[in-house]
């Protein structure tokens, strides 16, 4: 993420990917990454404050809790966010199906 890779992030994401912000939108997989490649979303840093990993067989459940310092559309700020992303097991390997953060 602060490398701004999103041919990186791609192959971590599922095709059917969505991503819901704290406003409560909800992002397909290609508009977010839009977002990265294009640099409307970008991240300067991110502080781990903890991570939590539970899997059950086929899928697992990843949820973190960082201090992001990113830019949105041109505005800078700090962000306290807990992150929760789904993940699948597919042919592919794991793979992410959803994300969705909240301020914590």
């Amino acid at each position: 993420m602060v490398e701004g890779r999103a041919d990186l992030l791609d192959g971590l994401l599922d095709d059917s990917f969505t991503a819901r912000h704290v406003t409560g939108y909800v992002s397909p997989k290609e508009e977010w990454l839009g977002q990265v490649r294009s640099g409307e979303f970008a991240s300067h840093s991110i502080r781990d404050d903890g991570t939590t990993v539970d899997v059950h067989g086929d899928s697992a459940t990843v949820v973190s809790q960082a201090v992001h310092d990113v830019s949105l559309y041109g505005h800078r700020g700090r962000y306290r966010l807990r992150s929760t992303l789904h993940h699948a097991l597919t042919p592919a390997g794991w793979k992410a199906v959803r994300g969705s953060s909240t301020r914590y």
